[in-house]
Parts: structure tokens; sequence; C-alpha cells
């Protein structure tokens, strides 16, 4: 399990809008195989698509858990026509981090890598 950052290898993401980000992880994640199951009690949970967008969008742009939540509530139109189904908040997006293994965070880092390089040279 990770801390607070990811440390899974370069990530490229120069010249890419928020949308295109968005579209390109929404992509990624449902080729993926979900990393948790979801619990038939208690307080409905977050997308997890969501959340693992959310994370990411905090990793492009080295924001701060509480700067994450801020920006996609600012870009909430953004987000939500581009593959999130709501806006996580702060500790949600922290607790996704605790949640998920290095291991599959770096599968995505690569996945998202290798999208976003054809995208560049289209």
């Amino acid at each position: 399990m990770l801390g607070s950052t990811l440390d899974v290898g370069v990530i490229i993401f120069e010249g890419v809008t928020l949308r295109e980000f968005l579209l390109t992880v929404g992509d990624v994640l449902r080729r993926a195989p979900p990393r948790w199951r979801r619990k038939h009690t208690g307080r409905p949970p977050f997308d997890p698509v969501s959340r693992v967008m959310a994370l990411l969008v905090k990793e492009k742009y080295g924001f701060t858990y509480r700067e994450t939540e801020i920006y996609l509530n600012e870009n909430k139109q953004t987000c939500l026509g581009n593959g999130m189904k709501d806006i996580p908040d702060h500790n949600t997006i922290w607790r996704t981090m605790t949640k998920l293994h290095e291991s599959y965070l770096k599968q995505l880092n690569h996945e998202l890598n290798q999208l976003l390089k054809k995208l560049r040279n289209a």
C-alpha cells in the first residue's frame, strides 16, 4: 500500500487538457479489473472509477488532497461530463490512495502513458 504520493515512474501529462485526461483515464479504468468489492451493507460508496480518476488528477497536477477536491469542484461540469459520476471529497481521495496497491497504480500509469503518447502523436 502507498502513503500519500504515487511512486509509479514517469508520468507524461504535458499538453493534455483535463477533458482529454479524464477520457483517457476512463478508457484505462474500463479495461482494468476492479480493485475492491462492493459491500452490500452500510452507506453506498463513491463510484470507484471517480475515486481513482480524482486520485490521478491529484498526481497529474501535484495537488494536495484538499486542493484536488477544490479543483474538481471548480471544474465540476468537465468532470461529470467526461467519466466521473460524482466528485469525491479530500478524505475519500486519501482513502482511495491508502486502499490501492502500488502494483495496480503502476499498471494504470503504464497504460495511461501509452494512450497519452498515442494521443500526442495523433
